[in-house]
């Protein structure tokens, strides 16, 4: 029973629209409205505001943290932070506050990586990084990168739950990226039929 109440309580966190709540207190706009229409850090920094787009990534960040801190403290389950990581990131791209909306997950992700285990966020950095340099986009390699997370977490710790839940969670975060990795495909695609 503890275990569902906090993966609710873990949804629930991830929910909170933090860059809506921001871009109106401080940039007086709704970032649903502007650039990608996405309600995350980013799209709240670029085209909103440097202000409310920092504080989107603090909180957001906090929240993906929370959740597998609160999963740590009072519970005995070993795969339940993974599990909460699962339902925030959940709860941050499809918000009940936000009629199932959302961001792309990434911040709340890194915030849960510093509680979990935050080496691990260099080296998929790294990795992104290289197959960013190799695709030549930055997004689409973002979004392919991420699978790296759950073998990372699993040869660092040898339990299940990183690779089951981290496969998950890569791909509800993938999702988001999914029409700029198709593009990138029918780009290259097309450079390839031309040449």
């Amino acid at each position: 029973m503890v275990d569902v109440l906090l993966i609710l309580v873990a949804y629930f966190l991830g929910s909170i629209p933090s860059g809506v709540v921001f871009g109106k207190l401080f940039g007086k706009r709704d970032v649903r409205d502007v650039g990608t229409k996405s309600s995350g850090a980013v799209n709240t920094f670029v085209y909103v505001g440097k202000l409310p787009g920092v504080l989107t990534l603090i909180v957001d960040m906090i929240k993906g943290a929370l959740s597998v801190h609160l999963a740590n403290m009072y519970s005995d389950s070993p795969w339940l932070p993974m599990a909460s990581l699962l339902a925030c990131i959940c709860g941050h791209n499809h918000s009940i506050f936000l009629k199932f909306k959302g961001g792309k997950g990434l911040s709340s992700l890194v915030g849960a990586m510093l509680v979990i285990w935050y080496p691990g966020i260099f080296i998929v950095a790294f990795l992104i990084i290289m197959i960013g340099i190799l695709m030549k986009d930055f997004n689409a390699a973002t979004g392919l990168g991420l699978y790296s997370m759950p073998f990372i977490l699993f040869v660092n710790d040898h339990q299940w739950y990183y690779l089951v839940f981290g496969v998950l969670i890569a791909t509800l975060i993938m999702w988001k990226y999914r029409e700029t990795i198709r593009d990138w495909f029918h780009k290259h695609k097309k450079s390839e039929n031309e040449g």
